[in-house]
């Protein structure tokens, strides 16, 4: 007895799964209810159309998992066609149609419901609320019970987006089990204690005069700012360096305008640090550079292999380059100051210049939409790395003055988490005792406790980018 087939297109074959594994955990009649899933049900070798039609036939229920690829897939349409057939206003109530995304996962194409579908009522599992609150229906229609009345905690209204066959009563009640979070921002242990300011006839970044490389510098109220003196070369051919002045650098903490100006000050020392080891910066993000047409690999930590830039196949024309990019900017986060890390993926059509919004938005889909924790995290600790340069911390010259960053970004203990849900962050932080020859347990660098426990290792090999 198969109590539902569920007709979807592989883009949605996560929640496929998520939806059958939770109905599956459904008892019913003495027995557990029994979904038919194509990679759970046809085994490789065996053939697909005659399972498919043995399925559709036994079936007691069709769920028509609603998304844009799923109603321009011939294969969903034929099987939604079988029911149809014999059937074509539903009268039995076979078909159950689910509304689960209405928007293309590559293209952005709107989801457009087939006409014959519209007038049927639908479920919809398309946000986490609406799972919950529709799974019981759906639940209670394969076992013939009216739909349930008001609100009601049970194993059905967990949200099938966590793909969990089965959760505790308590769905929403956190576990109760310790848990070390890593974060994403580095402390800022020094910045420059002295701004500089200097009048300039300067009005615009754009009136520098080109083909010089100038120190960082912000122009503001018809004075020009730095952390390098203004006498220094080149700065003294844009500015009256007799009539510099010091400013004392916590002294304009308190000033919201001026504080911005430091934050800017620090962000443009920051690219032209990262600038001088290889990485460009397109106005927004920071990414690897292609130097040359061959790959560019990085070892970073105990020499863990990464692919940072990745020309096209030369078997596919017109393809992109790849890059391992990440956005970083100094924040003020309460009192204190930290440089936040978000890694991304960016891609070029040369190398260097970046491609159309409308080409990378499909493109960051394909390569970051599938990355978990592990993965963000290994992205975070490589960024450290290429900014401290090896060393026990990252310190960015700025004149006679400089920017010191820790080694690694800071994480706190939570008391309260989710059972069987960690990272090993033990073997990837490894590097640091290896590096800084330190006798102590290298998790102390993150202010954490405990991560003996703490789940994806590093081998030391290949890193798993999609490269």
């Amino acid at each position: 007895m198969i109590d539902l087939f569920l007709c979807h297109n592989s883009a949605d074959k996560d929640l496929a799964k998520g939806i059958g594994e939770i109905v599956e955990s459904t008892e019913w009649n003495g027995r557990t209810l029994k979904v038919f899933l194509d990679s759970w049900d046809i085994a490789p070798g065996e053939n697909i159309i005659v399972h498919l039609n043995a399925a559709l036939d036994q079936a007691r229920y069709v769920a028509v998992l609603l998304s844009p690829e799923m109603v321009s897939s011939e294969w969903c349409a034929a099987e939604v066609a079988s029911i149809l057939a014999t059937d074509p206003t539903n009268r039995a109530g076979r078909l159950l149609p689910i509304r689960i995304r209405d928007e293309h996962r590559t293209s952005g194409e709107r989801l457009n419901v087939p006409p014959f579908l519209r007038a049927l009522v639908r479920l919809d599992f398309s946000t986490l609320d609406r799972q919950r609150a529709d799974m019981p229906r759906l639940l209670a229609h394969l076992r013939g019970e009216r739909p349930p009345r008001g609100a009601r905690k049970s194993v059905a209204s967990a949200p099938v987006a966590e793909l969990a066959p089965a959760l505790p009563e308590s769905a929403d009640i956190a576990d109760e089990t310790p848990e070390d979070l890593i974060g994403n921002v580095v402390a800022v242990r020094e910045i420059p204690s002295t701004i500089w300011s200097a009048p300039t006839a300067l009005r615009s970044m754009h009136d520098l005069p080109p083909g010089v490389t100038f120190p960082p510098l912000v122009l503001r109220e018809d004075l020009l700012l730095s952390f390098h003196h203004p006498s220094s070369s080149p700065l003294a051919s844009v500015c009256q360096a007799s009539a510099a002045r010091p400013h004392a650098t916590r002294e304009w903490r308190g000033d919201a305008s001026r504080w911005r100006w430091v934050i800017e000050l620090l962000n443009r020392s920051l690219r032209a640090y990262l600038w001088q080891h290889g990485v460009d910066f397109d106005g927004r993000r920071f990414f690897f550079a292609a130097q040359g047409p061959s790959p560019l690999r990085l070892r970073w930590g105990t020499g863990t292999a990464r692919t940072v830039v990745r020309p096209p196949d030369a078997d596919r024309p017109g393809g992109c380059w790849v890059h391992q990019g990440a956005r970083l900017r100094f924040e003020t986060l309460g009192s204190d100051l930290y440089l936040s890390i978000y890694p991304i993926w960016i891609f070029t059509t040369d190398g260097r210049t970046p491609v159309g919004r409308e080409t990378a938005g499909p493109l960051a889909m394909k390569w970051g939409g599938r990355e978990r924790n592990g993965t963000i995290l290994r992205h975070v600790l490589m960024w450290c790395d290429v900014l401290a340069q090896g060393k026990r911390a990252a310190a960015i010259a700025c004149g006679d003055q400089r920017i010191v960053l820790a080694r690694l970004p800071g994480g706190v203990r939570s008391p309260v988490g989710v059972v069987g849900d960690r990272i090993r962050v033990r073997a990837l932080l490894e590097f640091t005792r290896k590096e800084q020859n330190l006798d102590a347990d290298p998790a102390a660098l993150f202010g954490l406790t405990a991560v003996t426990d703490a789940t994806v290792e590093d081998d030391d090999g290949e890193d798993e980018a999609p490269f």
